[in-house]
């Protein structure tokens, strides 16, 4: 059960890893289609909504709520194609606010 449990894990983790940074989460989306079953859709989604709810108060409990929510955030990616879309623009801006942070500043000319 473990070993399956793993197997599931790591195949979803190498797709995210294979997608390019700003569009990784759209194309994980893609990798995973959303159920046409309007039920099993409602109901991912609303596991997807508790997990990251969970998360959030975590952040405020003694918790590891950067596990929770990020998990609960992909639950409800693979259904609502608009939340990808959403955390590839906050990955991008992520990057690119780290990245100007990183690099040394320029000289001013006095």
């Amino acid at each position: 059960m473990k070993r399956k449990i793993r197997k599931h894990i790591n195949k979803h983790v190498k797709v995210l890893k294979k997608g390019e940074p700003g569009n990784r989460f759209r194309t994980y989306a893609e990798h995973f289609p959303k159920s046409e079953n309007p039920i099993k859709r409602l109901i991912r989604i609303g596991i997807g909504v508790a997990v990251t709810l969970f998360g959030i108060i975590l952040i405020f409990l003694p918790g590891p709520a950067f596990v929770f929510i990020p998990i609960g955030l992909l639950i409800i990616l693979t259904q609502i194609p608009f939340v990808a879309h959403w955390l590839d623009q906050v990955e991008a801006r992520l990057r690119k606010k780290t990245s100007t942070k990183s690099s040394p500043s320029e000289p001013t000319d006095s």
